[in-house]
């Protein structure tokens, strides 16, 4: 599950690049990209049950709304420091 979560931070990061080239004048999109970057370096030091857990809730959504707004947020209204805060804020939206 680690490399699926690094996975897509990662292309999340390219992604926010990519947005920043088109839209030079918003630097929101190149903060997202540097930190969508820093969650991916850090994924290998969240605990493992904390990424099976957000994943197992992630694939079991009906939809993965939840998933893509706090993907949407980062660097615009989120800014986690680690994979580890992003995975337990994710499973505390799903579970609360």
């Amino acid at each position: 599950m680690k490399m699926e979560l690094k996975e897509e931070f990662e292309k999340q990061a390219e992604w926010r690049d990519q947005k920043a080239l088109e839209q030079p004048g918003d630097g929101r999109n190149a903060e997202a990209a540097n930190l969508f970057r820093r969650l991916a370096e850090t994924v290998d030091d969240c605990p493992q049950e904390v990424v099976d857990t957000a994943w197992e809730l992630f694939e079991d959504a009906p939809d993965s709304e939840e998933w893509l707004e706090m993907m949407k947020e980062i660097g615009f209204h989120a800014w986690p420091k680690s994979a580890e805060e992003f995975c337990r804020r994710f499973i505390s939206k799903r579970t609360s």
